[in-house]
């Protein structure tokens, strides 16, 4: 069960850590989005030159903050989530509909992240040619 939640941190930056500016990982494997760095990263693609300019900028901004959230939300939940299902396997009356209430709600956090994270990922797209994009966020394909 630790492997598995080690597994959801190394997705979570594999995932963003090196596609998303500003984002490393602390002592602890959380993720940490440096929102100066971010806005420094976001700045250079899309300057603030003009109020459209920057309001984009904005937006995308707040997007970002948005994923950042999102994750951290559905970690931290995770974590609770996971240290209640140590509790029940190591109570001798536990139940299976105990185990059940517990793994449904943590399927119905990850849907609610999942939908956060969509949700910002396409208002961003609204926002930014493509040529934005690729600069952003680095990809190769």
């Amino acid at each position: 069960m630790v492997g598995y939640f080690i597994n959801i941190s190394v997705f979570s930056l594999m995932l963003l850590g090196p596609f998303m500016p500003g984002i490393t990982v602390d002592d602890f494997g959380r993720m940490v989005v440096d929102m100066d760095k971010t806005r420094v990263a976001v700045q250079k693609v899309i300057p603030p030159t003009t109020a459209e300019s920057t309001a984009r900028g904005n937006t995308v901004l707040s997007q970002i903050d948005q994923i950042a959230k999102a994750i951290n939300e559905y970690n931290a939940g995770f974590t609770t989530n996971g240290k209640e299902i140590v509790n029940l396997y190591l109570a001798y009356d536990s139940k299976p509909e105990d185990f059940k209430r517990v793994f449904a709600q943590m399927d119905a956090e990850k849907e609610n992240g999942q939908k956060k994270v969509l949700d910002a990922r396409f208002k961003m797209k609204e926002v930014m040619t493509p040529q934005e994009w690729k600069a952003l966020f680095n990809q190769k394909g």
